[in-house]
């Protein structure tokens, strides 16, 4: 069976919800100054265990123009820690170049990501000052995995149910 229209179309605006979440991150001056590493206190003040908490990421990361990652962590949203980020993460978000290039300051790139740990929504955002304009530095990476108390989260519609299942579950229906 097919995917409606409908249903794609909800998953995409949810997508595009996360990533439109993450602007005012990625075009912000103090983001801008911390990529080019002239802002060192901005990791304690911002990337610290209750921000993270707040706008509900499991990742965020800070990558150069060059593809080094400046900062990333992991973080659990229940136990509210920072965790090492998975390697599944790293070998294929952070060795996709596709992602970490961006035509112009508006470029942003998001979408689902199936890894061995959950469904993750994964946003790529250029970094440039907090009037949207470059030179473009790197790219702000964030992800939050689709867990059920997530998906619970998200707008309710009349016309679907939305539930994850791995595609190797042996009753996956139809």
């Amino acid at each position: 069976m097919k995917p409606s229209k409908v249903m794609v179309s909800a998953i995409d605006q949810i997508n595009s919800q996360f990533n439109d979440r993450f602007a005012d991150w990625s075009a912000w001056d103090d983001s801008y100054a911390f990529i080019a590493g002239q802002k060192p206190e901005f990791e304690r003040v911002n990337l610290n265990p209750q921000s993270l908490a707040n706008i509900r990421v499991n990742l965020i990361l800070f990558v150069d123009r060059a593809g080094q990652m400046i900062y990333g962590t992991g973080f659990n949203l229940q136990t509210k820690r920072l965790i090492p980020i998975p390697n599944s993460v790293q070998q294929q978000v952070v060795s996709n170049n596709m992602l970490l290039q961006h035509q112009s300051a508006n470029d942003s790139k998001y979408g689902l990501l199936v890894l061995p740990e959950g469904v993750m929504m994964l946003a790529a955002r250029p970094l440039v000052n907090s009037d949207g304009k470059g030179p473009i530095r790197g790219t702000l990476l964030v992800g939050r995995y689709l867990t059920a108390e997530e998906i619970a989260r998200l707008p309710q519609t009349q016309q679907f149910a939305l539930r994850l299942l791995p595609i190797n579950d042996p009753k996956l229906p139809t």
